[in-house]
């Protein structure tokens, strides 16, 4: 039978019903001991209060003898105390005898009657009820406040002999009623003594009880909960050391049984998040995975990783093609930089296909007109057109649209008449359309137009962004260039006729400085070969002269004469070229012929405030020992190139 029960109580109740029924048995036994101590606690109380009562009522009995013993004497400060005791031992009296609320001073008590020792009480009240009247006969012949009537001497006297013949029957009776007085105390002390022992034995036998039921309760729960609970804790321990537990066994079905069931759960859960996170360290982003319910944190948790792990890679894909590109791009851009209709048609072509779009058209800005574009390249279908039109910026919708507001439109909803993309099976309407501006700082040079049947993903209309800002700067490099090439081009011809300028005066000049060299074989032919050369020299728009070693003046035409005038300093032959210019500017000169007396041509462009100047400096060598003997130096007026 007992094995029976404990069957049923071990499979069947649940761990907060064995719980209940152990804490109700204790409660149970608490509130048997309760219920009988408060039992013979009230009886204690009662008796107590009893005994501290009539203990209280021999004392006044006594004082109010003596305060009656003051009033015979005449102290009548007594009266209003006598008084008061009276009235204080009539109450407790009452309270003795009919039950009622005791105030000691501290607290206030409530007490029943009490019958047990009701006869002794009745004599206490018999020899008190006469004592007071006594007392009430004493105080009415002394009169209120103890004071004597107006009577004649022998009336005082038989007065005070009638007071005193009480006065001692009272003394008669007080001992008598004390003693009858502190008999009933000494009952109710016993009383209460002997209840006191009976609690006492009570609470021993109701704390034995206690012990043996908390004992069976410690049994029970050291068995059915502890031991399992110890199970428990040492599975979960091995747990969370990471180790895969084996699968736990028992068979009740209260909450440590479910406990053990959810931590069998828990580990074939963990199994599955480590094969799971196995899985994802290997890559595999698509391994099979499902939280156990809507509260599976790390379920959860593991889910919202491997989104997190798509978008990462993700993003690095979108990124990585996105870099890939911008290098192909590079390259393209690199590799056609010297055709404008070969970079469009190259830009266009790999545009399209990095995008996987369909078709797309380049327009661009002519250089002989800013209200029109130019279509200078198509792209379609792997296949090149040479479709050549012309749109008017202000007339041409969305294209100019983008093209004045410098921003990218990216249109979705194509108007049926807009754009069709053509191939071998027809012609119909993209699904997005994209339409560029090619803006570097705040000039556009023209605009992309790509079509396609499928969408443009977020990250491709960042590329384009990007892209198109590169395309645009390496457009703008490239005219330039063309530009820069074309003044390159033209100044080169200049130059080249200017170097055969500068070779006949150089041929002129050594001529010039033969002929002085041989003036003393023909001075005659000499002046007139230098007349000769100083026409010539005088005539040339260009500064000309010529110094020797010491930089000393040889040979000037009148335009250099005309510049030295300006600074107001006569040349002759000889005359020190550092007298021509400042200090600054003399360090500045000096260097340059120094270079040119150690053999070396020099050719450079100054700009003096807004003038620019072509400088030449050529050495003058010795026909026979071909060492330097001078420097002759040209210069020219190139405003006109600069302009240009």
């Amino acid at each position: 039978m007992w094995q029976k029960l404990n069957t049923i109580i071990k499979r069947e109740f649940k761990l907060q019903q064995k719980i209940a029924v152990l804490f109700i048995l204790i409660i149970l036994a608490l509130l048997e001991t309760y219920s009988t101590i408060t039992f013979y606690n009230l009886s204690y109380e009662d008796n107590a209060v009893y005994h501290q009562i009539s203990k209280q009522n021999t004392l006044y009995f006594q004082q109010s003898v003596f305060y009656l013993q003051n009033m015979i004497e005449g102290n009548d400060e007594s009266y209003e105390m006598l008084l008061r005791r009276i009235e204080q031992i009539e109450t407790n009296l009452k309270i003795l005898k009919e039950g009622g609320t005791y105030q000691d001073g501290k607290s206030k008590i409530k007490v029943s009657a009490e019958q047990e020792f009701s006869s002794i009480l009745a004599d206490v009240s018999t020899i008190w009820h006469n004592i007071k009247s006594d007392i009430d006969l004493i105080m009415m012949d002394l009169g209120k406040n103890g004071e004597k009537k107006n009577r004649s001497s022998r009336l005082q006297e038989e007065r005070q002999r009638h007071i005193q013949g009480k006065y001692k029957a009272i003394l008669k009776q007080e001992v008598k009623l004390v003693g009858f007085n502190e008999l009933l105390t000494e009952s109710y002390y016993f009383s209460f003594k002997q209840q006191r022992e009976q609690i006492q034995y009570f609470i021993t036998i109701q704390i034995l009880v206690i012990i043996g039921v908390a004992f069976v309760a410690y049994f029970l729960v050291v068995k059915r909960i502890i031991k399992p609970i110890q199970k428990i804790v040492m599975r979960v321990g091995d747990l969370s050391q990471g180790e895969t537990i084996r699968l736990m066994k028992h068979k009740s079905h209260d909450e440590i049984g479910s406990l053990i069931q959810n931590i069998n759960v828990l580990s074939e859960s963990i199994d599955q998040v480590s094969t799971f996170a196995t899985e994802i360290g290997k890559g595999n982003l698509d391994s099979p995975f499902r939280p156990r319910s809507d509260r599976d944190l790390l379920g959860t948790a593991l889910m919202s990783m491997r989104e997190n792990l798509k978008k990462v890679a993700e993003n690095d894909r979108q990124r990585n093609w996105a870099n890939t590109n911008l290098a192909h791009f590079s390259n393209v851009l690199r590799q056609n930089n010297d055709d404008l209709q070969e970079f469009a048609y190259q830009v266009l072509a790999n545009l399209v296909k990095v995008l996987e779009a369909n078709q797309g058209s380049f327009f661009m800005l002519p250089e002989h007109s800013s209200q029109v574009l130019t279509l200078t390249a198509t792209y379609a279908y792997d296949h090149r057109k040479y479709d050549q039109k012309e749109y008017k910026i202000r007339e041409s919708g969305l294209l100019g649209q983008a093209f004045l507001e410098g921003n990218t439109l990216h249109i979705t909803e194509i108007p049926q008449d807009y754009v069709h993309i053509t191939s071998g099976l027809g012609e119909a309407t993209p699904n997005a359309l994209l339409i560029i501006p090619l803006k570097h700082s705040t000039k556009t040079f023209g605009v992309i137009e790509i079509a396609t049947f499928g969408e443009f993903a977020p990250y491709q209309l960042e590329f384009i962004e990007i892209l198109t800002e590169i395309i645009a700067a390496t457009l703008y490099d490239i005219k330039n260039d063309q530009k820069v090439q074309a003044l390159l081009d033209e100044s080169n011809l200049y130059l080249e006729q200017m170097r055969a300028q500068e070779e006949e005066m150089k041929q002129n000049m050594e001529i010039l400085v033969s002929t002085q060299e041989d003036a003393h074989r023909s001075k005659e032919r000499a002046l007139a070969k230098e007349s000769r050369i100083a026409a010539v020299l005088d005539n040339a728009k260009e500064q000309i002269f010529s110094v020797d070693q010491d930089y000393g003046l040889l040979v000037a035409n009148q335009a250099f004469v005309d510049f030295c005038a300006t600074r107001k300093a006569n040349l002759r032959l000889g005359t020190p070229m550092n007298s021509i210019w400042d200090m600054i500017e003399w360090q500045k000169w000096k260097a340059w012929f120094d270079i040119s007396l150690r053999g070396r041509e020099q050719i450079f462009q100054v700009q003096d405030q807004e003038n620019w100047f072509d400088y030449s400096f050529y050495p003058i060598f010795d026909e026979n020992t071909k060492a330097v003997t001078g420097v002759c130096v040209y210069i020219r007026n190139i405003n006109h190139l600069k302009k240009s």
